[in-house]
Parts: C-alpha cells; sequence; structure tokens
C-alpha cells in the first residue's frame, strides 16, 4: 500500500509501462528524460530476472522508492503518450510513416515497424523521430480543444462538395500567409513548417474525412490541464501557434483553433482561397443564443436531459437580477442545493423579486451527471450571462461540454441559430430587406421596433447579434410625411422606467430594456441569401466576395427579349442623398439601360442614370416549395422602361414621379432627371422647342421655372452630361440664349469649299 500511495503522482508513468513490453521499455530509456527507468531496468536485470511481468513489477517497485519530485518529469513526458492513444492514433501513425525521412543504410538506428503495437509505434517515434512526433502531438491536441471557445467555424460558399487540392504551390502560398497573419518575425518563419494531414473521424458515428492543416512550429510546450474522474490530468504539448485549421468536406465546414476571432477569420480565408478556391460565407455557424428570461418563473432542471450522460442532482445556485428599471444588480446566492424559488418565495412571498425584475443578467446553474460508461458522479457548474457568455465552453473536458449544451438546450436557455431557408417566408424576406435598407450596422432596439422588427425573433436567425445596451436611442421624425429624419435622443431612467426625452419639444418616450440594446446587424449574411434567391435567374455572375458593400453592385445579367440586360443591387433608396449618388454612379458607369433592383419596398425615385428601379418584395412570389424571385412580374415595367430609351425625332419629358424624370428624343440615349429642380428647367426647353419658339434668354427660363441659378454649369454641375442635351443657342461660349441640342445651331458656319 505504501508503494502504491507513493507513486500516486505518477500515474502517468504507471500506465505507460503497463502497455509496453521489455524492448519497448528498454528503447524508451534511452531518453534523457527517463533517466529514472534507465536506472531501475539496470537494477531490475541484474539481479537475474527473466519474465516482462517479473521485471515490469520490479521496475515499479524501483521507482517507488524514488522521490515525487524526482518523478515529475517523467510522469510529465509520460503524460504526453497517453493523451495521443485516442480515436485518431491509427490515422496518426499513417501520417508518421508517410513523414519519416528514407532508411539509411550506414545508420544504426533500426528501421520503423509497421507491424509492431502503438505503444511500441510511438516510442519508437518519440527516441528516433522527435519531430514527426510533435507533429501528430499538435494534431492530436486540436481534439481538446473541439467545441471550445477557441474553435471558430465557417462555411464555405457553394451547394456542391469541394475537394481540397494540396500541393507545393498551395503549401507556399497558404504558409506564407498563415506565417504573415500572425505576425511571425523571420527567424521564427525560417522554422514552421505547414502540415496537411487527413484523419478519419466517426466522431457522430458517421465515418468522414478531415483535413487537418497545421503550421508547426518547434516552441515553448505548453501544459494542458485536463480533470477525468475527478482526477486531474496534466498534458504537454508544442502549440500550433494558434494556427490549426480543419476543413469538412462532408459539411463544407472550416474549423479554426484560435483565440482571436480576427485572426481565425483571415486564416480560413486564406485555406478557402488558396486551398479550395472558393469564398467563405457569412452565416453563423454553432452560434448560440441565451434566454435568461425563462428563469423568472420556475425551472424544473431536473428534467434536463443529454443524450450522453444522465441528470442525478440539479438546482439554481445563484441567480442575478436588474432592480427595477435602474441599473444596480441583486445576486441571489445560495450555499446549499435547496430550491431557489421556494427560498424566494418563503422570504419575499408575493412580493417575489425575481418574477417582477426587468432581465436576468446572470445565472449559475449546478448538475450532477453520470456519463454514459461510467459509475462516478460528476459535478458540472454552468454560469450564463445575458451578454452571451457561457463559461462550458471554457471547461477542459470536451464530453462536459457536449453534455452541458444538451442540458441547458433541453430546458430553453440555449437555443442554436438556425437560419431558415432564404424565401422560405415572406414576413422573413420583408424583415430582411428592411434590415439592409438601414444605413448603420449597429441600431439599437427602438429603432427597430419602429420598423416593426422584433429584435428576439432575428436574433434566433442568426440576421442580428446582440450588443451591450448603449445610452442613446434612434428615434424615425416625419416632418411634412414624405421626408424622414433621424434623430438620437439621450437614455434615462429611474427605479421604474426608462424613457427618452427631447429636450426641445419635452416629448417623452417610453422604452423597454429591449429598446436601449444595441444589435449588429449581420449585412454580409443577408446580402448572401438574396443572391442566392437570385442565382437562378441571372447569368454571367462576377465572383465577389459575399460581404462586398459597395453600390451599386453588379449582380449579373438578366435575358430579356433577346438583350441581356445588366442587374444591379442598391439599397436605402429612401435616403435622397444616397439616391442621388447612386444615380451619378450609374451615369458614370455607363451601363445603358438596366435593372436595378432595391430593398426599399417605395423607392423616392423610379430611375437610376438609364436604369429601372425594382423593389424585390414587388418580385418576390411565395410557393408551396418556398419563396423565389420572379422577374417576370416586372416584364411589363422593364418593356415600358425600355421603350423610354428608345430615339424619337421631335423631344419629350416623361415625367415618372415628383422627383423622376426622362428626356427623349434624337439622341443615342435618354437622359434620367432626378430632381425637382432639373425637372421644372428642361421642362420650360421643351416647351419652347416643341412650340417653335426654342431659343430663350437665361432670365426667361428662371421666371417660367420659378428657380434661381447663375450658370448652367453650376445647376448641373453632378450631371456633366448636361452639354449633350442643352447648348448656346448663340454662341458656343458665354451664351445668352439657351436651348436643346437638336441638329445644328443656328451660327454654325460650313467651312468654305474650293469652289467657293
Amino acid at each position: 500500500m505504501a508503494k502504491k500511495k507513493k507513486l500516486g503522482n505518477a500515474k502517468s508513468l504507471v500506465e505507460l509501462l503497463s502497455w509496453l513490453n521489455v524492448a519497448t521499455m528498454k528503447t524508451l530509456s534511452t531518453l534523457s528524460e527517463y533517466a529514472c527507468l534507465k536506472k531501475a531496468m539496470t537494477a531490475v536485470t541484474a539481479s537475474g530476472v527473466q519474465d516482462g511481468d517479473a521485471i515490469r513489477h520490479g521496475i515499479l517497485d524501483e521507482l517507488a522508492t524514488l522521490t515525487p519530485a524526482d518523478l515529475a518529469g517523467t510522469n510529465d513526458d509520460a503524460s504526453r503518450f497517453i493523451q495521443m492513444l485516442g480515436v485518431y492514433i491509427d490515422s496518426l501513425l499513417r501520417h508518421a510513416h508517410h513523414h519519416l525521412p528514407p532508411p539509411d543504410a550506414t545508420s544504426s538506428t533500426p528501421a520503423f515497424d509497421r507491424s509492431a503495437d502503438r505503444y511500441a509505434q510511438l516510442v519508437w517515434l518519440r527516441v528516433h523521430a522527435p519531430t514527426v512526433f510533435d507533429q501528430m502531438e499538435a494534431i492530436c491536441m486540436t481534439r481538446h480543444f473541439y467545441r471550445h471557445k477557441r474553435y471558430s467555424s465557417f462555411n464555405v460558399l457553394g451547394d456542391c462538395s469541394t475537394d481540397f487540392s494540396w500541393d507545393d504551390q498551395a503549401t507556399e502560398s497558404l504558409q506564407s500567409a498563415v506565417i504573415q497573419a500572425l505576425q511571425l518575425d523571420a527567424s521564427a518563419a525560417d522554422e514552421c513548417e505547414m502540415i496537411h494531414f487527413e484523419v478519419e473521424d466517426n466522431q457522430d458515428g458517421v465515418s468522414k474525412q478531415l483535413h487537418y492543416l497545421v503550421l508547426y512550429h518547434p516552441g515553448q510546450m505548453r501544459i494542458l490541464r485536463e480533470i477525468r474522474q475527478r482526477k486531474r490530468s496534466i498534458h504537454e504539448y508544442i502549440p500550433a501557434l494558434e494556427a490549426t485549421v480543419v476543413y469538412d468536406p462532408s459539411k463544407k465546414q472550416i474549423h479554426v483553433l484560435c483565440a482571436r476571432q480576427s485572426l481565425a477569420k483571415q486564416l480560413a480565408d486564406e485555406v478557402a482561397d488558396q486551398g479550395l478556391g472558393m469564398a467563405l460565407s457569412d452565416s453563423p455557424v454553432n452560434t448560440a443564443y441565451y434566454d435568461l428570461n425563462i428563469l423568472k418563473q420556475r425551472v424544473d432542471l431536473t428534467q434536463a436531459s443529454s443524450p450522453g450522460a444522465r441528470v442525478d442532482k440539479a438546482w439554481l445556485v445563484s441567480l442575478t437580477i436588474a432592480l427595477g428599471r435602474s441599473r444596480h444588480n441583486m445576486t441571489i446566492d445560495l450555499s446549499s442545493d435547496e430550491n431557489l424559488w421556494d427560498v424566494v418565495h418563503d422570504h419575499f412571498g408575493d412580493n417575489n423579486p425575481i418574477a417582477s425584475t426587468a432581465e436576468v443578467r446572470e445565472a449559475v446553474l449546478s448538475f450532477e451527471v453520470t456519463l454514459h460508461g461510467e459509475n462516478s458522479l460528476r459535478s458540472l457548474d454552468i454560469t450564463v450571462n445575458a451578454d452571451g457568455k457561457c463559461s462550458i465552453f471554457t471547461h477542459p473536458d470536451p464530453r462536459l461540454r457536449r453534455v452541458a449544451e444538451d442540458l441547458l438546450q433541453s430546458v430553453g436557455i440555449l437555443s442554436l441559430i438556425d437560419p431558415p431557408a432564404p424565401g422560405s417566408d415572406l414576413t422573413q424576406f420583408e424583415a430582411e430587406m428592411r434590415l439592409l435598407d438601414i444605413k448603420n450596422d449597429v441600431v439599437d432596439g427602438y429603432f427597430l421596433r419602429s420598423l416593426n422588427l422584433i429584435p428576439s425573433e432575428l436574433l434566433k436567425t442568426g440576421m442580428l447579434s446582440r450588443k451591450k445596451p448603449g445610452r442613446e436611442v434612434t428615434l424615425r421624425i416625419s416632418t411634412d410625411g414624405e421626408d424622414e429624419r433621424v434623430q438620437t435622443l439621450p437614455v434615462r431612467s429611474n427605479s421604474t422606467s426608462i424613457w427618452a426625452e427631447d429636450e426641445f419639444t419635452e416629448e417623452r418616450f417610453d422604452l423597454t430594456d429591449s429598446d436601449v440594446t444595441r444589435y449588429g446587424i449581420n449585412k454580409g449574411f443577408l446580402r448572401e441569401r438574396l443572391l442566392t434567391l437570385l442565382e437562378s435567374s441571372l447569368s454571367d455572375r462576377p465572383l465577389v466576395a459575399s460581404n462586398e458593400a459597395d453600390e451599386p453592385r453588379i449582380l449579373g445579367d438578366y435575358p430579356f427579349c433577346g438583350l441581356h440586360l445588366p442587374v444591379f443591387l442598391v439599397t436605402r433608396l429612401c435616403d435622397a442623398k444616397h439616391a442621388n449618388k447612386m444615380d451619378a454612379e450609374m451615369r458614370r458607369g455607363n451601363y445603358g439601360y438596366s435593372i436595378i433592383l432595391t430593398s426599399t419596398s417605395q423607392p423616392i425615385c423610379s430611375y437610376l442614370g438609364p436604369g429601372l428601379v425594382i423593389p424585390l418584395e414587388k418580385l418576390f412570389r411565395q410557393t408551396d416549395g418556398g419563396g423565389h424571385i420572379d422577374f417576370s412580374l416586372a416584364h411589363g415595367d422593364i418593356q415600358r422602361g425600355q421603350r423610354l430609351g428608345e430615339s424619337v425625332d421631335a423631344p419629350r419629358l416623361i415625367e415618372i414621379d415628383r422627383r423622376t424624370a426622362q428626356l427623349v428624343g434624337p439622341w443615342e440615349k435618354p437622359w434620367t432627371l432626378n430632381k425637382p429642380d432639373w425637372i421644372a428647367v428642361v421642362r420650360v426647353l421643351v416647351d419652347a422647342w416643341n412650340n417653335g419658339r426654342q431659343k430663350l434668354g437665361l432670365r426667361v427660363i428662371q421666371g417660367q421655372a420659378n428657380i434661381e441659378f447663375r450658370y448652367f454649369s453650376d445647376f448641373f454641375k453632378t450631371a456633366p452630361e448636361w452639354k449633350t442635351y442643352i447648348r448656346g443657342a448663340d454662341r458656343e461660349n458665354r451664351a445668352h440664349t439657351w436651348e436643346l441640342n437638336i441638329g445644328l445651331p443656328s451660327y454654325y458656319t460650313p467651312e468654305a469649299t474650293e469652289d467657293d
């Protein structure tokens, strides 16, 4: 019993020796880290013991005489073998066999024996090929971090399966990109090596092939502490410098082991571009949504379930709630496993502060579970914050992390975001279009509520992400019933209410807690879903990044009456300033007649340049199999818009609405006007031409249009193409009278010929 007690601090070493035969132990003892093993073997073999089990017991007896300090280093190194003997061991050994240098006939090193047992192969690699062993270890340790908060997952765009191509060119380019992303110096970069490793995984009961990409760097050892069966295990490993990438072809997902989200996205982009030749999707992957408000009422935590464990006991340990509408908190913390709701009811009676609280800001739940295949109880404490932080992602045991997720999902606290299929619902599609029409990427709940959007529903679909509450709210104010502006007001609160007040009008706006919460809009994902609905209708779609936000954005071509009309996407056509900017961009691009799709349900203009504006909601068609964008619903508008651009002998001004008109006539293409002042001036010139007067002075034009301006060049400053349609009637420069640019001017004199 005394010997077992002394070896209690060297359990990894004892476990390792129980697997090895005498020959393998002899090979292992050649390492400097196992000097104590070599000394023990020498003492046992000198006594004449020949049997393998007797030698092993003799070695353990010799090691039991050593102090824990003498065995600490050897035991830590033995743990490196223990943690590698998992489900990946066969794939790891195959990887090692392919990466071993060719055997040297002059060397005395024994050859690698693939027919030997796993333990003998690992020991041979540790002794004779330490670099390959370190690479295997770096790959193996990624399994401990699976479903950890350091793991970020990304989808790859496209429907078909993508094969991973790995060659020397991809290796060099990807290694260079990853080294640059990690900002390694020249000396560290020279020691790096990009490893491609294929492994067969059947963790979820389905066999699939995974591609591991590890930027191996022989750096400083790190320690991972793991608790198994209430006992702490220490694993030493060489980290992959937070540059381990796993590609899953079956799910078309890229997983990155990295603590920094921005760096993880950058690494995933490089792998998708260099290795797959595709772009990443902006869809949320493995993203969770937490709802702590269900804990305002009694919840039976003992009914929580998980496929991988049995719940023996469960209770609510602590609850932090907001006091009324103030910024103060109250935390109710129990020191036992009593039911918190019963304790609160016994002390407060009908004045239960939990039921009347505005928000539950943090909760601590405790479970006692028994994992399948085990007999001992395990304690599992879970802390969940209203900001979306949860302690389960930092738990060192991967199995308990999975069980904790299942328990929280079963009681409704945690919900994995599952976006609906694009176009599956008209209400959802209209909500997505309104989100795209918002100028800022971060908005408050009150502004969303004014747009008839429900943040809690959009959070569960991945369109929004919760952020910390702000100190201001944004109001939509309409002055004349048509033009709308936004105004920010500071948030005020007391112990019972929260509100915003206009300092000038003293108008008060009552708010709720969700109104002051800020939300980030995932516009890249919204545009990606919209492009999915347009894929079947458009041709010649450009290969652009999914998060491309520049407008007007080219989407492709639409075949119509033998033509291929370019299709663009423009948002926020409810903003006159933005509409004028987009009109200038369309004219500057000289795209000709085109189709401009907009997320605005009621745009203020019908044309941008020569392009016809069509709201996307007008093209959405709901069917039993889901919704889709149907361009045939706008064929009439497209054909009528095309006729407006046809050349005619006499000038005509076609006024589409108050802000939009087209000047058509004997020109190559019509002129789209999107300002009321421009329309009024051009109307005067068109009427004069059709009445036979044609030439008008500047003051006459100003008087009939009721608009004052100094020069035509200043008046049409943002529309330089005006010179194509308007000219000076009496002279080319510094004209006093003006007319439409049709035919030859009266002051034109043909050049003299030889006969003249």
